[in-house]
């Protein structure tokens, strides 16, 4: 019997747990770790680039329904598009309208791809009442 033992460490994916290690090995393309502080940080690549690009949307002009084509060298017609809405910040709940954009990737190309963007209202005003007068910015990457 081994006079010390070190600490094992509970392996989770995604919050399944997968079992205990005493030592981590990460291989493969894209992935590096690092320990500072009795801390890991591991990082791993997304594929094809795995940049996060942003683009501005406005919708400034009463509108509530954008579609805007997007040009990025990275797209070809075989691409899959993630992305997600960013709002402009706010300082507290009392000056959002509350507005929520709806991105939806409709044609994708080679070099580039349109996203159809809709404003919609979750209750405090109505977007075709009151329309929204702010730029977001839609976050993506190409994979």
């Amino acid at each position: 019997m081994p006079l010390y033992s070190p600490p094992q460490v509970t392996i989770e994916d995604e919050g399944t747990g997968q079992g205990d290690a005493h030592t981590l090995n990460f291989v493969g393309a894209g992935v590096s770790a690092s320990v500072a502080a009795s801390e890991a940080t591991i990082t791993i690549a997304g594929g094809a680039g795995g940049a996060i690009s942003e683009v501005s949307i406005p919708f400034t002009d009463g509108d509530t329904l954008r579609r805007v084509t997007v040009t990025d060298a990275g797209v070809s017609a075989s691409s899959k598009i993630v992305g997600s809405i960013r709002r402009p910040d706010t300082a507290d709940d009392s000056v959002d309208p509350g507005y929520l954009y709806i991105p939806n990737v409709v044609r994708v190309a080679s070099g580039a791809f349109d996203v159809l963007v809709a404003c919609l209202g979750w209750g405090f005003d109505d977007p075709v009442g009151r329309p929204p007068n702010e730029t977001i910015k839609y976050q993506y990457t190409v994979a």
